[in-house]
């Protein structure tokens, strides 16, 4: 996974001396919390390096799994009477564009390049 491609990572603090202490690791491009944890301010201290290791660690394998989690490990297209019907198996917040290069002579409009070839062909957006 790349950075600003895949997940661009931003972290969020909102401290309080009275209550609880939010931090949050959120994505600048998409609405996705990769983690949210909360915890009253004087319980969130580390007694030796250790400890704030295990912390770190910890939040790491939680960003890695979350990050993990939405990226699609399979996608299924279903086709029925020449159209798109279902798209199952999406990561969340992804857009699909389906480049449909079956097109008739009569349905002129409407139609554009391709992003892929230059081609004439509609763009369908699901």
């Amino acid at each position: 996974m790349k950075d600003r491609q895949h997940f661009n990572f931003c972290l969020v603090i909102e401290p309080s001396c009275e209550d609880t202490t939010h931090v949050a690791v959120v994505d600048y491009d998409k609405p996705i919390c990769y983690l949210h944890e909360w915890s009253k301010a004087w319980h969130f201290q580390f007694a030796n390096l250790a400890e704030l290791a295990k912390a770190v660690l910890a939040a790491k394998k939680a960003l890695v799994n979350k990050a993990t989690e939405f990226k699609a490990k399979e996608v299924l297209i279903v086709v029925e009477d020449g159209g798109v019907r279902d798209v199952v198996g999406l990561a969340p917040n992804t857009a699909i564009t389906v480049v449909d290069y079956d097109i008739d002579e009569e349905d002129r409009e409407g139609l554009t390049v391709s992003p892929i070839d230059g081609e004439l062909c509609k763009l369908i957006r699901l």
